[in-house]
Protein backbone atom coordinates (compact mmCIF):
# COMPACT_ATOMS: atom_id res chain seq x y z
CA UNK A 1 0.00 0.00 0.00
CA UNK A 2 1.32 3.44 -0.91
CA UNK A 3 1.70 6.44 1.35
CA UNK A 4 -0.95 8.26 -0.71
CA UNK A 5 -3.41 5.41 -0.15
CA UNK A 6 -2.66 5.44 3.59
CA UNK A 7 -3.26 9.21 3.70
CA UNK A 8 -6.47 8.87 1.71
CA UNK A 9 -7.71 6.06 3.97
CA UNK A 10 -7.03 8.16 7.05
CA UNK A 11 -9.77 10.58 5.91
CA UNK A 12 -12.51 7.92 6.02
CA UNK A 13 -15.02 8.94 8.72
CA UNK A 14 -14.18 12.63 8.44
CA UNK A 15 -16.60 15.29 7.25
CA UNK A 16 -16.10 17.56 4.26
CA UNK A 17 -17.52 21.07 4.38
CA UNK A 18 -19.62 20.13 7.40
CA UNK A 19 -22.03 18.14 5.27
CA UNK A 20 -20.40 15.10 3.57
CA UNK A 21 -19.19 12.17 5.69
CA UNK A 22 -16.56 10.09 3.89
CA UNK A 23 -17.80 6.50 4.31
CA UNK A 24 -15.18 4.53 2.40
CA UNK A 25 -12.31 5.01 0.02
CA UNK A 26 -13.16 3.96 -3.54
CA UNK A 27 -9.90 4.82 -5.28
CA UNK A 28 -6.67 6.77 -5.31
CA UNK A 29 -5.38 8.31 -8.52
CA UNK A 30 -2.51 10.57 -9.43
CA UNK A 31 -4.64 13.67 -9.03
CA UNK A 32 -7.46 12.81 -6.65
CA UNK A 33 -8.98 10.51 -4.07
CA UNK A 34 -12.53 9.18 -4.51
CA UNK A 35 -14.83 8.29 -1.64
CA UNK A 36 -18.36 7.00 -1.18
CA UNK A 37 -19.98 9.68 0.97
CA UNK A 38 -23.23 10.43 2.76
CA UNK A 39 -24.66 13.94 2.90
CA UNK A 40 -26.19 15.20 6.12
CA UNK A 41 -29.60 14.82 4.40
CA UNK A 42 -28.76 11.09 3.90
CA UNK A 43 -28.28 11.28 0.11
CA UNK A 44 -25.27 9.36 -1.17
CA UNK A 45 -22.69 10.38 -3.75
CA UNK A 46 -19.07 9.92 -4.71
CA UNK A 47 -16.71 12.70 -3.65
CA UNK A 48 -13.61 13.17 -5.76
CA UNK A 49 -11.18 15.24 -3.71
CA UNK A 50 -8.11 16.85 -5.22
CA UNK A 51 -5.02 15.34 -3.61
CA UNK A 52 -3.75 17.66 -0.84
CA UNK A 53 -0.25 17.81 -2.37
CA UNK A 54 -1.78 19.35 -5.50
CA UNK A 55 -4.42 21.56 -3.87
CA UNK A 56 -2.19 24.64 -3.83
CA UNK A 57 -1.44 24.53 -7.56
CA UNK A 58 -4.02 26.80 -9.20
CA UNK A 59 -3.53 25.35 -12.71
CA UNK A 60 -4.09 21.80 -11.46
CA UNK A 61 -7.13 22.98 -9.49
CA UNK A 62 -8.62 24.59 -12.62
CA UNK A 63 -7.94 21.42 -14.64
CA UNK A 64 -9.58 19.28 -11.95
CA UNK A 65 -12.74 21.41 -11.93
CA UNK A 66 -12.79 21.54 -15.75
CA UNK A 67 -12.88 17.72 -15.72
CA UNK A 68 -16.17 17.83 -13.85
CA UNK A 69 -17.70 20.38 -16.17
CA UNK A 70 -16.53 18.45 -19.24
CA UNK A 71 -18.07 15.20 -17.96
CA UNK A 72 -21.50 16.82 -17.86
CA UNK A 73 -21.28 18.07 -21.45
CA UNK A 74 -21.03 14.52 -22.84
CA UNK A 75 -24.71 13.73 -22.32
CA UNK A 76 -24.30 9.96 -22.54
CA UNK A 77 -25.63 7.42 -20.01
CA UNK A 78 -22.16 5.86 -19.88
CA UNK A 79 -20.53 9.08 -18.64
CA UNK A 80 -20.61 9.75 -14.91
CA UNK A 81 -22.60 12.78 -13.78
CA UNK A 82 -21.02 15.53 -11.71
CA UNK A 83 -23.61 17.22 -9.49
CA UNK A 84 -21.57 19.92 -7.82
CA UNK A 85 -18.14 21.28 -7.06
CA UNK A 86 -16.99 23.00 -3.92
CA UNK A 87 -13.98 23.35 -1.67
CA UNK A 88 -13.36 22.10 1.83
CA UNK A 89 -12.63 24.48 4.70
CA UNK A 90 -8.90 24.15 3.92
CA UNK A 91 -9.48 25.22 0.29
CA UNK A 92 -9.14 21.75 -1.25
CA UNK A 93 -11.40 21.40 -4.30
CA UNK A 94 -13.79 18.48 -4.65
CA UNK A 95 -16.46 17.22 -7.03
CA UNK A 96 -19.76 15.63 -5.99
CA UNK A 97 -20.45 12.84 -8.44
CA UNK A 98 -22.93 10.10 -9.15
CA UNK A 99 -22.17 7.11 -6.92
CA UNK A 100 -21.94 3.99 -9.06
CA UNK A 101 -22.22 0.40 -7.82
CA UNK A 102 -19.85 -2.07 -9.41
CA UNK A 103 -16.11 -1.99 -10.04
CA UNK A 104 -13.43 -0.92 -12.45
CA UNK A 105 -12.40 -3.20 -15.31
CA UNK A 106 -9.18 -3.71 -13.42
CA UNK A 107 -11.13 -4.88 -10.34
CA UNK A 108 -13.12 -7.29 -12.52
CA UNK A 109 -9.95 -8.61 -14.15
CA UNK A 110 -8.37 -9.31 -10.77
CA UNK A 111 -11.55 -10.99 -9.51
CA UNK A 112 -11.54 -13.21 -12.60
CA UNK A 113 -8.04 -14.46 -11.82
CA UNK A 114 -6.13 -11.98 -13.96
CA UNK A 115 -7.91 -12.34 -17.27
CA UNK A 116 -11.39 -11.33 -18.44
CA UNK A 117 -13.35 -13.46 -20.91
CA UNK A 118 -13.09 -12.22 -24.51
CA UNK A 119 -16.82 -11.44 -24.66
CA UNK A 120 -16.59 -9.23 -21.57
CA UNK A 121 -13.60 -7.37 -23.02
CA UNK A 122 -15.35 -6.81 -26.36
CA UNK A 123 -18.54 -5.62 -24.65
CA UNK A 124 -16.58 -3.20 -22.44
CA UNK A 125 -14.58 -1.91 -25.41
CA UNK A 126 -17.73 -1.40 -27.49
CA UNK A 127 -19.46 0.52 -24.69
CA UNK A 128 -16.35 2.60 -23.91
CA UNK A 129 -15.95 3.52 -27.57
CA UNK A 130 -19.59 4.63 -27.69
CA UNK A 131 -19.02 6.99 -24.76
CA UNK A 132 -15.75 8.23 -26.27
CA UNK A 133 -17.51 8.94 -29.59
CA UNK A 134 -20.10 11.03 -27.73
CA UNK A 135 -17.33 12.85 -25.87
CA UNK A 136 -15.34 13.56 -29.03
CA UNK A 137 -18.49 14.92 -30.75
CA UNK A 138 -18.55 17.53 -27.99
CA UNK A 139 -14.83 18.27 -28.12
CA UNK A 140 -13.96 16.33 -24.94
CA UNK A 141 -10.81 14.17 -25.03
CA UNK A 142 -10.31 11.76 -22.10
CA UNK A 143 -6.44 11.62 -22.02
CA UNK A 144 -6.26 8.85 -19.39
CA UNK A 145 -8.13 5.82 -20.68
CA UNK A 146 -7.15 2.67 -18.79
CA UNK A 147 -8.83 -0.26 -16.99
CA UNK A 148 -8.77 1.56 -13.64
CA UNK A 149 -10.73 4.46 -15.22
CA UNK A 150 -13.42 2.31 -16.86
CA UNK A 151 -16.24 1.41 -14.50
CA UNK A 152 -18.58 -1.53 -14.94
CA UNK A 153 -21.95 -1.39 -13.24
CA UNK A 154 -23.31 -4.51 -11.61
CA UNK A 155 -25.78 -4.97 -14.49
CA UNK A 156 -22.92 -5.15 -17.01
CA UNK A 157 -23.03 -1.59 -18.32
Amino acid sequence: MSAATDRARSRVGSTVRGKWTLDRLLGVGGMAWVYAATHRNQSRAALKILAPDLAGDEEIRRRFLREGYAANTIGHPGAVLVYDDDEDSDGTAYLVMELLEGGTLNDLRRAAGGKLPVGAVLSAADQALDVLAAAHERGVVHRDLKPTNLFALRDGR
